[in-house]
């Protein structure tokens, strides 16, 4: 299974981004506090915690290809951006969260070229002051993907195969920053891959699936208690039509919340956010309403919202500029 650019995994095509941000109260419609532009771009993936986000940022040469060059960069609560160190060129997937000690750490997802070998899971402090480790918990012959991180609970994705299945297929798993040793909670099912996955309160774990149809792709967003079966919560189709999906996955209120955004372009599918109590599922209010295009791949941070704006030549188009919508 290839699991590369995230942003290509989750949602399969480039959009034609619009930013359409302004608020109505009552009869007046009223002017949102302007958005800012933390990173002009290229982005090309994008990870947070509810307070801190994290993406990586890809230099490309004259011709596009694969990046020469990916910067990991931090926007920390205080509202700073800055570039934390430069990692490998083949990363394309990231996490942010506490670690046990509530150390907050970013974990990254490299690998998968034939120089490279299997992608594998690596972590670092998120002030960059020393370079990425690979953790134990990713094997030397696995393909880890998908990671997701909150208060030293690691979840990921890997492709293996199990006793109850005689093929390699992809499962998510729970493990840790430090052990060797992860426990299966998801199975797996036929062919369907991992888009993304995040810890949650209860021993739980949220997840999006990909699962290949005649048209397209099937994307369900999932979660489950520890030990027991998982629970659809919604779902998204791409193909036909219709282009859709979703993006990063944040939980919030010390993981008993979770914050899942649904994007769409041309029509047929839900555009929105939408907030549930996990890891029993229960929706929270109504969802946000998001018009195509619009904070897609985006996640909610203390101060506002943080989300990639897919605006750039189409050399680029599976990247795309940081922005920062200030709540109001």
């Amino acid at each position: 299974m290839t699991k590369y650019l995230p942003r290509t995994r989750v949602i399969g095509s480039s959009l034609a981004a619009a930013s359409v941000l302004a608020l109505s109260t009552g009869a007046a419609a009223q002017a949102a506090p302007a958005p800012t532009v933390v990173d002009p771009g290229a982005v090309i993936a994008i990870a947070g915690d509810g307070t801190n986000v994290a993406w990586l940022h890809a230099d490309y040469g004259p011709k596009g290809g694969r990046p020469t060059k990916i910067t990991l960069w931090l926007r920390d609560a205080s509202g700073t951006a800055k570039a934390l160190r430069t990692v490998d060129r083949t990363t394309g997937d990231l996490a942010i969260g506490d670690d046990a000690n509530g150390d907050l750490t970013i974990v990254l997802n490299s690998g998968g070229t034939s120089k490279t070998g299997p992608t594998k899971l690596f972590a670092l402090p998120a002030d960059g002051s020393v370079k990425a480790h690979r953790l134990r918990a990713s094997l030397p012959g696995g393909y880890e993907s998908a990671p997701g991180l909150h208060d030293g609970v690691l979840s990921f994705s890997r492709d293996e195969r199990t006793r109850a299945r005689g093929v390699v297929h992809a499962t998510v798993r729970l493990g840790s920053l430090t052990s060797s040793k992860s426990r299966l909670v998801w199975n797996g099912a036929k062919n369907t891959e991992i888009a993304s996955t995040i810890p949650t309160a209860g021993k739980g774990v949220a997840f999006v699936t990909d699962r290949a149809d005649d048209v397209g792709a099937i994307y369900e967003l999932r979660t489950l208690r520890a030990g027991g079966p998982s629970k659809r919560l919604s779902r998204t189709a791409f193909g036909g039509a219709s282009e859709a999906g979703y993006g990063a996955l944040v939980t919030t209120n010390g993981g008993t919340r979770l914050v899942a955004p649904r994007w769409e372009d041309g029509g047929g599918h839900p555009a929105d956010r939408t907030t549930y109590r996990v890891p029993s599922g229960t929706q929270v209010g109504s969802a946000t309403k998001l018009l195509p295009g619009e904070q897609d791949l985006g996640v909610p941070v203390k101060d506002g919202f943080a989300y990639v704006d897919f605006n750039l030549p189409d050399e680029f188009d599976e990247t795309g500029q940081l922005v920062f919508q200030p709540n109001g």
